[in-house]
């Protein structure tokens, strides 16, 4: 899965990043529940895509912006 994933998005998906993937974190779209995998955040292709580290911890932590995913992995 994490192979599929790096070879979809090349880079970072941040807007202007180009970190490549092979160095970046791979990230859940909705968020996995760890205290209760089956309500959503699944790790399927459709809900992964790569961030380097700066922009995964912007995405998750920061306020004013989040990503929306399409089955296609587009972002």
């Amino acid at each position: 899965m994490a192979r599929y994933i790096r070879t979809r998005d090349l880079t970072c998906r941040f807007p202007g990043c180009t970190v490549p993937a092979a160095r970046c974190d791979i990230d859940h779209t909705v968020p996995f529940d760890h205290a209760d995998p089956a309500s959503g955040g699944l790790t399927v292709a459709e809900n992964l895509c790569c961030y380097c580290r700066e922009h995964h911890r912007r995405k998750t932590f920061d306020e004013g912006w989040r990503d929306r995913q399409l089955a296609d992995g587009t972002i």
